[in-house]
């Protein structure tokens, strides 16, 4: 399916057939993704179009405005809880995705520790798994991205990133631990381009619109 709908990101869409493989077996295996790449490469997109395909509850968050527990703005928490009040069947299995991962180092918050610390160890705990009121993590598997355009890595040509290197920008080893996979994003080429908005579904609904009013 993932082949079918997708145009490029060959190596993504293999790492997230894996896991996603994995996470719908019997056994329920949660392994965990790490996707990087520079913006506009399709992290968020690829997700958005095939998650609602494989019938399961998802969320899709952004890490870029998130605050610590205790801080006055948006929480880890606060960002599940509507989630999983409105989908009953969350806690049995679902897929969360934390976009702009990048953005809880040390490197992202200006070399504020106390902010960065306590928002990983915060989603370690989540990641780990964890109930609490009407959060419960415990059978959900994690996609997390992020462009991580302040790295030495993703500078490169091609751009190249391992957890590793992650070590540096301020990441805990505890929260990269729990990561199973790093998969890259590949840089689209024109034609790449050109077919995925093509097939885009909003474009086929509109173009399916012109021809039933005389327009090709």
């Amino acid at each position: 399916m993932l082949f079918r709908s997708i145009i490029g990101n060959q190596r993504y869409k293999r790492s997230l057939a894996v896991c996603i493989a994995d996470f719908l077996g019997e056994a329920t295996v949660r392994n965990h993704l790490l996707v990087a790449g520079p913006s506009g490469t399709g992290k968020t997109y690829l997700l958005e179009q095939c998650l609602p395909d494989f019938g399961l509850p998802f969320h899709i968050l952004d890490a870029s405005g998130l605050v610590p527990s205790g801080y006055k703005g948006n929480t880890l928490k606060e960002s599940l809880e509507d989630f999983f009040r409105t989908n009953m069947t969350a806690s049995r299995r679902c897929i969360i995705m934390l976009d702009e991962f990048d953005k809880i180092s040390e490197k992202a918050n200006g070399g504020d520790v106390f902010k960065s610390h306590s928002l990983q160890s915060e989603l370690l705990t989540l990641i780990q798994g964890k109930q609490e009121g009407s959060i419960d993590t415990r059978n959900a598997l994690w996609i997390l991205a992020g462009a991580f355009a302040y790295s030495d890595e993703m500078k490169q040509t091609p751009p190249k990133m391992t957890k590793n290197d992650l070590l540096k920008y301020g990441f805990k080893n505890e929260l990269l631990g729990r990561i199973t996979k790093l998969t890259m994003t590949d840089i689209p080429s024109t034609e790449d381009v050109v077919k995925r908005v093509a097939n885009d579904k909003l474009i086929k609904s509109f173009s399916k619109d012109l021809l039933a009013m005389g327009y090709e």
